[in-house]
């Protein structure tokens, strides 16, 4: 087979992969695994971005898998490649539900709130009664303005409710 001469698909081929495997490539992955290592709030993220799309299959279900499978096993944590990363929490949508989460609560723990007459998830005998806000650290599920999750309990309730934050207002006491 010597003498042989590769074909322009071959030389192709060959020069991707000589592409993927270069110096420049190979110290790149390496700066990705020590920053995904040092930098918490890359995994912080990476985590928030799983639970919304755990919320919201069939997008990167395969990915969600994976991350649960690791996630199961004890001492092992699943590390995505840069390019993985970079499509969970690069889009538009991840974006907004990444500062969603990073933003400051409207409506800290202990706040008294209540549920907006626009509220579809709850039904009308709830809209207008006022709640208790318990917690402002809720997986987010979907992706628009005011989509920061609330656990809140409704006076006269004993099970608590998860809010989007555009569901709810602050509490103003009836005028005498």
């Amino acid at each position: 087979m010597e003498g042989r001469q590769l074909s322009t698909r071959q030389e192709e081929i060959l020069g991707k992969i000589e592409e993927r495997n270069s110096e420049e490539v190979i110290k790149s992955r390496r700066r990705w695994t020590a920053d995904w290592v040092l930098k918490p709030r890359l995994r912080e993220e990476f985590r928030v971005m799983m639970d919304y799309y755990r919320a919201n299959p069939p997008y990167f279900s395969n990915i969600v898998t994976a991350y649960d499978i690791a996630d199961s096993l004890e001492g092992h944590d699943y590390e995505p490649s840069k390019h993985v990363w970079d499509k969970v929490c690069g889009g538009k949508y991840a974006l907004k539900v990444i500062n969603a989460h990073w933003a400051e609560p409207k409506y800290p723990v202990g706040s008294t709130v209540v549920v907006r007459s626009t509220a579809t998830q709850f039904p009308n005998i709830y809209k207008g009664k006022a709640a208790a806000v318990i917690s402002t650290t809720e997986p987010i599920r979907n992706a628009s303005k005011g989509c920061k999750r609330y656990k809140i309990l409704l006076m006269g309730e004993m099970k608590p409710a998860l809010v989007d934050e555009k569901d709810i207002k602050i509490y103003r006491a009836p005028k005498t």
